[in-house]
């Protein structure tokens, strides 16, 4: 019988980062994954974001504060704020035109609720105010994100305390334009590559276990504060690591990230062609690392420079 680590949710410690918020009253600050892009025509801002947060009272240092003011407009992946709520969002997810892939199961223990696991979810699930004997009757993946999502609020993460929905927030109060990048088809396409991916290529944060579920909220922690300190080499060399095994792999890797940061940068391009200034927020791993925007704009010639 497999035996996986079991989580305690009274001593388990993820969010060191939430010490150092919780000071924000005596005005820390965080440097952020914050960048200038500039040639000799124009430029414009980037930041890497994580869609999850745990602090609202939030701010980062003077120079992303200055480059933020100085923008007119605000870009990001999707305004999801025109939504008129999450129901709205998720209906609109769920009737995109297209959807490239199909989802699949598999790799899953198909005993992955008997005998003593049975009692350690069960546990899991009473500690975590969920239905049990319902949560159990969902395929595996769904029940693991079911577990996930449940964790993640239960230690505080939230999508409205994001990167990327503090700065919506913030430009929508300011009276700024926010642009969306990409499209709600986009953006399925991209959850249901990663979904399909082998564990192995997205650095084994794919969770199919009790192990693994503990391990991917120990791999959101570091996540969350490597991207809000500003910690670029964590996030490439521990984090954005994807290693495809097979060409289903690269198909879906390029799905995910490669062709979203393409069209992207092209997109980003034709914007500041309007001589306006963007201040761009999009995912960290868009930024940084392999095939990421800030390598596609140095090879198109563009100066960059780190805000700090």
């Amino acid at each position: 019988m497999s035996s996986y680590t079991f989580i305690n949710i009274k001593k388990l410690k993820l969010r060191p980062l939430l010490n150092k918020t919780n000071k924000l009253k005596n005005k820390r600050v965080y440097d952020g994954i914050f960048y200038k892009l500039e040639n000799k025509e124009r430029y414009f801002y980037i930041g890497g974001s994580i869609h999850l947060g745990t602090n609202k009272k939030v701010c980062f240092n003077n120079a992303v504060e200055e480059a933020y003011m100085n923008s007119t407009k605000l870009a990001v992946e999707l305004d999801i704020t025109k939504f008129k709520n999450k129901i709205d969002y998720f209906k609109c997810l769920a009737n995109t035109p297209t959807v490239k892939i199909h989802i699949n199961n598999e790799n899953f223990e198909p005993d992955f609720l008997q005998g003593e696991n049975s009692f350690k979810y069960k546990k899991l699930c009473k500690e975590l105010d969920l239905d049990f004997e319902k949560c159990s009757k969902y395929p595996p993946k769904t029940f693991y994100s079911i577990l996930h999502q449940r964790l993640m609020k239960k230690y505080g993460y939230k999508s409205t305390y994001g990167i990327d929905l503090m700065f919506i927030n913030r430009a929508k109060h300011d009276k700024k334009e926010v642009v969306s990048l990409e499209t709600t088809c986009t953006q399925v396409n991209a959850l249901i590559a990663a979904a399909n991916m082998s564990p192995e290529c997205l650095g084994n944060s794919s969770i199919k276990n009790l192990k693994d579920l503990e391990t991917s909220m120990k791999l959101l922690s570091k996540m969350h504060n490597a991207v809000f300190e500003g910690d670029a080499l964590t996030l490439v060399n521990d984090i954005f690591t994807y290693k495809p095994l097979n060409e289903s792999d690269k198909n879906n890797l390029n799905t995910l990230l490669f062709e979203r940061n393409e069209n992207m940068a092209n997109k980003i391009e034709n914007l500041i062609k309007l001589q306006e200034i963007y201040f761009v927020i999009v995912g960290a791993s868009h930024v940084i690392g392999k095939g990421g925007l800030l390598k596609l704009f140095k090879d198109k010639g563009y100066k960059i420079s780190r805000l700090k």
